[in-house]
């Protein structure tokens, strides 16, 4: 059976961080299976000076919630296919 990834991607402007991907990996848990494997993602990493979330503040979150952490750019296409290409590893 193939295992299940999913990416959390954090980019939730005036919304408290934790609360939300907090919300977000409770319905993952409790609809995925129970392998799943996640990765937390800083998207629009492009935008420098429009960031919502600091790297600092998305590797804190990824280390407490146990995933690894990358940033990515979906308009540019940094770290995209790298995060895919980690995440099936």
């Amino acid at each position: 059976m193939a295992q299940t990834c999913s990416f959390l991607s954090i980019h939730a402007p005036g919304c408290p961080l934790p609360s939300v991907a907090q919300a977000w990996l409770t319905e993952i848990h409790e609809y995925a299976q129970q392998d799943v494997v996640l990765m937390l993602l800083g998207n629009k990493a492009e935008v420098t000076h429009e960031r919502v979330v600091k790297r600092e503040e998305g590797e804190k979150l990824a280390k407490e919630f146990g995933v690894p952490f990358m940033e990515t750019s979906a308009k540019s296409g940094l770290n995209v296919e790298l995060a895919f290409t980690a995440i099936a590893k």
